[in-house]
């Protein structure tokens, strides 16, 4: 899986994202814990990530469909995304 980083000589520590299209499973790696969590991000929502350490990297895996437990699947369709982050420059 590949696992997304900002570059701390370029970007703030706060990024937001604004998921559109179809509901998403999203992973975020904590590098310093050693620990990845899912979030379920539905369409139309905003998750907003404040890493003033650049602690975590964050990934959408590859696949058609989510599994979320027993009796939750998402079917993946179309998805956009708007990522926004704060420039040094």
């Amino acid at each position: 899986m590949y696992y997304e980083k900002d570059d701390k000589n370029k970007y703030y520590g706060v990024i937001a994202i604004l998921n559109m299209g179809t509901d998403i499973l999203f992973n975020l790696k904590n590098t310093v814990k050693n620990t990845v969590n899912n979030i379920v991000l539905p369409k139309r929502s905003l998750l907003i990530i404040n890493d003033q350490q650049y602690e975590l990297l964050r990934s959408i895996a590859q696949r058609k469909e989510d599994i979320i437990d027993k009796n939750t699947n998402i079917i993946r369709d179309d998805r956009y995304s708007i990522v926004f982050r704060i420039s040094k420059y």
